[in-house]
């Protein structure tokens, strides 16, 4: 009974020191608003770091992705200035011919996390994986990657003239999340497309919890917008990343306490004669 009472102390004393070991993780600028990050668009065939301050964005070779740090305060062109964004070689009524120019039909405004957000072009032809290594993790500790996602659509009525009518039917859009050697794919927003009413193609802000097992002590996160239809890209919007440590709930470590101590007696019960 004295070895019971030892097993169960010394798994209760695990429980307790397993919620104390997260203070090591260390990653950045989860909300996009760190010092050095830029607005407007990315575009490159190497890897982009310049005004992401902290995260790496994959480049496509000839694309034409769509892919920036948005103000949460938008509620016009962004993505502009350069490269891929929509480029006009006639005027519209909205911007004046050769230039850039990229809007939505409905913009998501600052998440709850507040300032800046990440925009993700989500055509498969043309989507790029947003990254950075996380380190200070605990081998075989699951972490917690929570976040915020909404999605949307390029206004492309507004962007390319009237010859371009929103899509039909409905969006989609999504995260496929990675951690370490581990992808999970955050909850599918499915967006009705109200020709009538093109300012209604948005589905906002919702908040995306995914749980992962690490496997070394430092590890890639990498988010990438997944999307439907191609062409006029569909959007996928990110903010308030944030990778907290979890443990088993309390009652889980104690029934397990309890079904260890159970062993002995089952082990005297099967040694009884028949």
């Amino acid at each position: 009974m004295a070895f019971q009472r030892t097993l169960f102390g010394a798994i209760l004393a695990g429980m307790v020191c397993a919620g104390m070991a997260n203070a090591s993780i260390s990653y950045v600028n989860g909300s996009f608003d760190a010092a050095g990050t830029t607005t407007g668009a990315f575009f490159g065939t190497t890897p982009i770091t310049t005004g992401l301050a902290g995260w790496t964005l994959a480049g496509m070779a000839g694309s034409a992705q769509i892919d920036c740090v948005v103000p949460g305060s938008a509620g016009g062109q962004i993505c502009n200035g350069n490269a891929p964004s929509t480029f006009d070689t006639t005027a519209t009524s909205a911007h004046p011919a050769n230039s850039y120019y990229f809007s939505l039909y409905a913009y998501p405004g600052a998440s709850p996390d507040g300032g800046n957000y990440f925009l993700g072009d989500g055509d498969p032809n043309f989507s790029a994986a947003l990254s950075q290594t996380v380190t200070g993790l605990l081998v075989n500790h699951f972490y917690q990657v929570a976040f915020y996602q909404a999605a949307g659509e390029e206004n492309c009525l507004a962007d390319d003239g009237t010859g371009c009518p929103p899509p039909s039917g409905h969006i989609t859009g999504q995260w496929n999340v990675t951690f370490g050697s581990t992808t999970l794919s955050s909850t599918t927003m499915t967006t009705p497309v109200n020709t009538s009413n093109p300012g209604s193609i948005l589905t906002g802000w919702n908040r995306q919890t995914l749980t992962f097992q690490a496997t070394s002590a430092s590890q890639l996160l990498s988010f990438l917008a997944v999307g439907t239809p191609n062409g006029a890209p569909p959007l996928v919007f990110l903010d308030g990343i944030s990778i907290t440590e979890v443990t088993p709930e309390p009652a889980t470590w104690v029934l397990l306490a309890l079904g260890l101590l159970m062993v002995p007696v089952g082990l005297k019960l099967r040694k009884r004669p028949g």
